[in-house]
């Protein structure tokens, strides 16, 4: 489920992100109401940080956040799936 949701967010920034990216870093961070989120992009002309409006934030991102809140979640690393698994490159 987790890799689905991931998938989807990964692939709507990659869909907003300039056609000349060549690293998307995204960090979200919450706690209890507070969320942060930055999105940095770096392109063949250099890095293009903060990037949050024009990119937009899809629905995947808090079902991921509300998924992993589960008192039963597991990442699961045998699969190559963990927490660091999702980044994003060209």
């Amino acid at each position: 489920m987790y890799q689905r949701l991931i998938a989807e967010i990964i692939d709507h920034v990659r869909a907003k992100a300039p056609h000349d990216w060549r690293q998307i870093d995204l960090i979200y961070i919450a706690v209890g109401r507070s969320i942060e989120m930055k999105i940095g992009v770096d392109t063949a002309e250099g890095p293009i940080p903060g990037i949050g409006g024009p990119i937009g934030i899809p629905r995947a991102v808090d079902e991921l956040r509300d998924l992993i809140l589960q008192p039963d979640f597991v990442i699961d690393d045998a699969a190559g799936q963990g927490a660091g698994s999702g980044a994003a490159t060209a």
